[in-house]
């Protein structure tokens, strides 16, 4: 070979080797700048031939960069070695190129790092147990198809929780696209072809040229939000659609797409609701019952139209405030009306009154006014609501009424007064005859009488004694209910003086102690006092077995006085409580206790004559407390 041949063939060799060179920083350059992590990896098999691990035999950059180790932490060093875990997914995908030979490309997590890796894994021929492998990460894009995923997902919950179905009409080709919702909305089977003539079909028949000329208005501009009617399944249902238009680059309509949603159960309880209301608005006008609400935060009061015909006002006036409702009100009346509803607001009383308006002509009526008190979460009022009635011809008919009963009652009172006391007063002289005869022919016969004849003398002398004394009881009787009674104050303690001086004989006899205690001065009748007091003492000295014990004691309430006059006598069953105050009611035989049964009806007739009460409280053997009231006015 000639210098020439030489020199070329070193020359061939010389360009060879400056491809080569730049070939390799080419592929150095395109190593170390590429994204994706390049490695190369030798897979490690155990003794069975199993593989196991597998060893990094060379990373670029962007593999350090990504699991945060350096190219000297990783080169030669196992993969468990390095990680701790490696999944066994990884190392049977490497073995399998090695064996095979063929390339493999894979989507993968990996829980070590929360990642997701595209990778393509293929043999190095040259070397033994060796694979390149180029990894992606597409963690993003895996996240975010599964963000999506889990949001239609999401949405096809929502919709059937709500109801509500999606849809798309392409104007371009008449194509209707449902969601599953809006198919089962319509009890069409998915996947059912649809376009808009069909879906018109589908419409309550009464509600489609509706529905068309709303659909038709929606792609010319307008809103298209309605409510009709579908025929699904052979039920009638009631649906909500609202649509939006679609619109390309040029502003040319493509689609319409909205959504569908069952509103059959709404339409339903709107319906009921609006039937009862119905119901509602007949009672509350066949009652004449108006309805109101104050809100007490804004002081402003509203009124249904019965309220505001109640109250004189013209229907659905603006602006109305309590204020204003306070100038609709009688003057004498407001002072009331004021206190109730601080009692109310304040101390959480029930609001009820009765009030007269101030209409500006005619007469006024009679409202009663009930409410409810509505409280916030915090627990305080917001507002009161409450019904208005027009008691008006009630009151006035309860009125006279009650002025005819009255009338009625107070004649037929005087007359039975005046009868009582015409015929007590009539009986006494033929009573007095009797006794008189009866006396007179005991006297002058007395020898010639046989002892059964004075016997008899004897019975009817007594029963004409008896009939005198039920006689003039009655008479007693009748002028407590008769005598006008002309008030006065009246010292208790010297009441008690008078009747102690009236009972002085019996008192003595009996060996009666009366002890009291400071008794108050009573607007009151003097000789009914002394009355009552005096029957009251006089039973409890009759019903006294040993030496009479007579106590009277008194107390002050607050609209009253309470008076009491205790007995240490014989007692009195609880059955009889209410009977004892029954005229001419007598407990015990007439041998045993004197008395006609009228003095604790005469009690009881003078306490109601000063507007109280009385009462006994006693257990037979231990004694009686009679107790009466007394008004203080």
């Amino acid at each position: 070979m000639n210098k020439k041949s030489v020199s070329k063939t070193f020359m061939k060799v010389d360009k060879v080797e400056e491809k080569l060179r730049k070939s390799e920083q080419r592929f150095t350059q395109l190593f170390n700048s590429m994204n994706e992590m390049f490695q190369t990896l030798e897979v490690i098999y155990d003794e069975k031939g199993q593989a196991i691990d597998f060893r990094y035999l060379e990373v670029n950059p962007a593999t350090e960069k990504m699991v945060n180790k350096s190219r000297d932490e990783m080169i030669g060093k196992r993969a468990k070695e390095i990680f701790g875990v490696v999944e066994d997914y990884w190392i049977q995908a490497l073995s399998r190129v090695v064996n095979t030979g063929e390339s493999v490309h894979l989507e993968n997590y990996s829980a070590a790092v929360d990642k997701y890796w595209d990778a393509n894994i293929f043999k190095i021929e040259d070397q033994p147990n060796t694979v390149a492998i180029i990894l992606s990460d597409i963690s993003r894009h895996k996240k975010a198809e599964k963000a999506l995923r889990e949001s239609e997902e999401n949405l096809k919950r929502v919709q059937s929780m709500g109801n509500m179905g999606n849809w798309r009409l392409d104007l371009q080709i008449n194509e209707l696209v449902w969601s599953d919702e809006n198919y089962k909305i319509f009890g069409i089977p998915k996947g059912t072809q649809q376009k808009y003539e069909t879906f018109i079909g589908y419409v309550h028949p009464e509600d489609r040229e509706y529905v068309d000329k709303k659909w038709k208005a929606g792609l010319a501009g307008d809103e298209y939000d309605i409510e009709h009617r579908i025929i699904a399944d052979g039920m009638v249902k009631w649906v909500r659609e609202k649509a939006f238009l679609e619109f390309d680059e040029k502003g040319e309509l493509l689609a319409g797409f909205g959504i569908t949603q069952d509103i059959t159960k709404r339409k339903n309880a709107e319906t009921e609701l609006e039937r009862s209301r119905i119901k509602l608005d007949m009672a509350l006008e066949n009652a004449n019952i108006g309805l109101w609400e104050w809100n007490v935060i804004t002081n402003e009061v509203i009124w249904d139209e019965r309220s505001e015909r109640m109250l004189g006002l013209e229907a659905s006036s603006p602006g109305r405030t309590y204020n204003e409702f306070e100038k609709l009100v009688h003057e004498e009346d407001l002072d009331h009306i004021r206190k109730a509803l601080n009692n109310t607001l304040l101390n959480n009383a029930p609001f009820e009154i009765i009030f007269r308006t101030k209409p500006a002509e005619g007469k006024p009526k009679y409202i009663s006014s009930k409410a409810l008190v509505i409280r916030n979460q915090t627990g305080n009022i917001t507002s009161l609501t409450g019904v208005n009635f027009d008691i008006t011809d009630l009151k006035e008919g309860t009125e006279r009424l009650v002025l005819k009963l009255n009338e009625d009652l107070l004649r037929s009172n005087k007359e039975l007064e005046n009868f009582a006391y015409i015929a007590s007063h009539d009986l006494q002289e033929p009573l007095r005859m009797v006794t008189c005869f009866t006396q007179l022919l005991a006297k002058q016969f007395n020898e010639t009488l046989e002892d059964r004849a004075k016997e008899y003398i004897g019975f009817a002398v007594d029963a004409a004694k008896q009939m005198y004394d039920l006689i003039n009881g009655l008479l007693e009787y009748s002028r407590i209910s008769r005598k006008e009674i002309i008030f006065s104050e009246v010292d208790m303690n010297k009441i008690i003086d008078s009747v102690k001086a009236n009972l002085s004989l019996i008192i003595k006899e009996k060996n009666c102690r009366i002890e009291t205690n400071d008794l108050p001065v009573v607007f009151a009748e003097g000789n009914q006092m002394i009355q009552l007091f005096q029957n009251l003492i006089a039973n409890g000295i009759k019903f006294s077995k040993n030496d009479p014990h007579i106590y009277i004691s008194s107390k002050t309430e607050k609209t009253h006085y309470l008076f009491s006059v205790k007995d240490e006598g014989i007692g009195i069953e609880t059955a009889y409580f209410d009977k004892i105050f029954e005229i001419f009611k007598r407990l015990m035989p007439k041998d045993q206790y004197e008395g006609t049964g009228i003095g604790l009806a005469i009690c009881k007739r003078i306490v109601e004559n000063h507007s109280g009460k009385i009462w006994v409280e006693s257990e037979p053997g231990k004694g009686s407390v009679f107790h009466f009231t007394l008004s203080k006015g």
